[in-house]
């Protein structure tokens, strides 16, 4: 006999909270006469075990009391195992579950078969399965991504949020019928979508923003048909925006704390009018190192591709910022919200025309890190003598590094690294 993990399909996102953790035993039999199991769950906020005992002297579907329900075996087969405890109650781990965060479960037990007068165990197991909470990344942005587009009156800004693998299971009922219960009320969504705009891929200064909670009011129950108006094809409608280039994002909270985001989606980018801003110029794009890219040498080159070719005469100055991150998944703005690690200014034109010139149509430097003799340090008295091809050091235990390359007041690239110990 064996038992493996039903519901939900393993490594899928699923929006209940909590979720049912559902496994199912096979083959049918009707002299399978009990059942233990013990579930374990990890992850964020949850260490839970739950440990049952079932008996069923009479066979699987009186013991259920499934008798005259439609796919009766099918129904005994399967079972809620973080739905009651041992002493009939609610597991405390369920109240731990958490938007956003993935978690890992098993289940572990044995089926008692009679055979010929003898009551037979049989050890069953699960491979250990995961579980993600919430709604999946936003996906197919209209405008699509780095488009351009003639007017912004009338804009509609358009997102699709992918439905879960298998949102529900079957029978939808199961738990409902075979404890005579009102409803589901054991695992509820409840969802907050924002959607952000602005001129910066930092979102600092955002120009507008629309949401809304998923129900208006109250919650969807696991099962509800009402739930699937949380995933597909969403809009904002009406926009009326200058030229020039813009950003945006879908972002999820739960709708009882819809300031605590859970998760944001990629950041999308069209242009009004002229594929290059007034303000912009000109458009770069990483080169190297790549975007969450690790360093291993203690040499590190900042280059940038230029969009379109850079008109040598026009170079005015450079600018390069790198912040110190807690953590490659710290939020931008928490980071930008500190004083850099490094700022410098170069506008030697002579330098900054040398360098392009030497380099053609490759990537240009922006900033080049190479080895003193003396033991580096980042200062701010040390940190304003840093023109095009000098030293940017960074001491101390591997870090996350944010760097910034931007022209005049305009933020034209951003990207994160990993730097190795001295």
């Amino acid at each position: 006999m064996s038992l493996r993990c039903y519901y939900p399909l393993d490594g899928d996102t699923i929006p209940w909270i909590p979720p049912h953790l559902i496994v199912q035993w096979s083959p049918y039999c009707d002299d399978v006469i009990g059942f233990t199991f013990e579930l374990n769950v990890t992850g964020p906020g949850v260490t839970g075990t739950n440990r049952r005992t079932l008996n069923w002297p009479h066979g699987p579907i009186e013991g259920q009391s499934l008798r005259g329900f439609p796919r009766a075996s099918e129904r005994a087969q399967l079972h809620i195992v973080n739905w009651q405890t041992e002493a009939g109650t609610t597991p405390t781990f369920n109240n731990n579950f958490r938007l956003g965060e993935t978690y890992r479960w098993s289940v572990n037990g044995t089926l008692v078969r009679r055979e010929s007068g003898r009551d037979v165990s049989y050890p069953v197991s699960t491979p250990v399965a995961t579980v993600n909470l919430g709604l999946r990344m936003p996906r197919n942005p209209s405008p699509a991504d780095g488009a351009t587009i003639a007017s912004g009156g009338g804009l509609t800004l358009q997102w699709e949020i992918p439905e879960p693998r298998q949102l529900g299971y079957v029978p939808e009922d199961l738990l409902t019928l075979s404890h005579g219960v009102s409803g589901m009320q054991f695992g509820v969504a409840a969802q907050f979508v924002r959607v952000v705009l602005a001129r910066d891929s930092t979102f600092r200064t955002p120009v507008a923003s629309w949401s809304r909670s998923f129900p208006a009011t109250g919650n969807y129950v696991t099962n509800d048909a009402a739930a699937r108006e949380l995933f597909g094809t969403k809009n904002w409608s009406g926009l009326n925006l200058e030229n020039g280039t813009y950003y945006w994002r879908v972002e999820y909270a739960g709708a009882n704390d819809s300031s605590s985001v859970y998760r944001r989606g990629p950041v999308w980018r069209f242009t009004i009018g002229s594929s290059v801003g007034r303000e912009e110029c000109i458009a770069l794009r990483p080169a190297t190192p790549e975007h969450r890219s690790t360093i291993t040498t203690a040499t590190v080159q900042f280059a940038v591709f230029a969009e379109p070719q850079i008109r040598l005469d026009a170079l005015q100055s450079c600018q390069v910022r790198i912040w110190s991150m807690s953590s490659p998944s710290e939020d931008p703005g928490t980071v930008r919200s500190r004083a850099p690690v490094l700022d410098v200014t170069i506008t030697d034109r002579s330098l900054l025309r040398a360098t392009a010139k030497r380099y053609g149509n490759e990537p240009c430097p922006a900033l080049h890190q190479r080895k003193r003799s003396r033991k580096p340090n980042l200062y701010p008295d040390e940190r304003d003598h840093l023109p095009l091809g000098m030293r940017a050091p960074v001491r101390g235990q591997p870090n996350p590094q944010r760097w910034h390359l931007v022209r005049h007041l305009h933020e034209t690239l951003r990207g994160h690294l990993h730097l190795p110990p001295r």
